[in-house]
C-alpha cells in the first residue's frame, strides 16, 4: 500500500513529514510502511483518504492496479 501513498504524496508535493503534519500519523509510522512493509490500519487509511479527498474504496482500488 506505500507505493500507493507515494503517488499520492508525489502527486501533491508533499513529504511523509507534510503527511505526518496533515493526518496526525506519527511519521515513524509511515517510514514503517515503506521500510517493512507493514499494513495500514482502517483508521489510518481513513485519515490518509480524507486528507487526499478520496474514498477508502478509490485507495484501495489503487492498490491492486
Amino acid at each position: 500500500m506505500y507505493q500507493v501513498l507515494e503517488i499520492l504524496m508525489k502527486e501533491n508535493n508533499e513529504t511523509p513529514a507534510d503527511l505526518s503534519r496533515a493526518t496526525g500519523i506519527p511519521q515513524n509510522t509511515i517510514s514503517n510502511w515503506k521500510a517493512r512493509g507493514k499494513g495500514m490500519s482502517a483508521e489510518n487509511i481513513l485519515k490518509i483518504t480524507s486528507h487526499y479527498g478520496i474514498s477508502a474504496e478509490d485507495f484501495l482500488k489503487m492498490k491492486q492496479k
